[in-house]
């Protein structure tokens, strides 16, 4: 998992589930947004779930 090595060089939180943080995030706003028409799918929603997945993966 590259995970593993990125934790161990400490520019991941070794405790980070990054399956459930990033695989879960990404198709629960697909799902809602796109599929579902729960609200638009556009640039500012991408670039607000890019900045939270990459803040919740960075080290506390």
């Amino acid at each position: 998992m590259p995970s593993k090595p990125a934790a161990r060089r400490g520019e991941l939180r070794a405790d980070q589930d990054l399956d459930l943080l990033m695989v879960d995030q990404v198709y629960g706003v697909f799902w809602y947004r796109f599929l579902l028409g729960h609200a638009p799918l556009n640039d500012t929603v991408a670039d607000s779930l890019a900045d939270s997945l990459v803040g919740a993966t960075r080290r506390a």
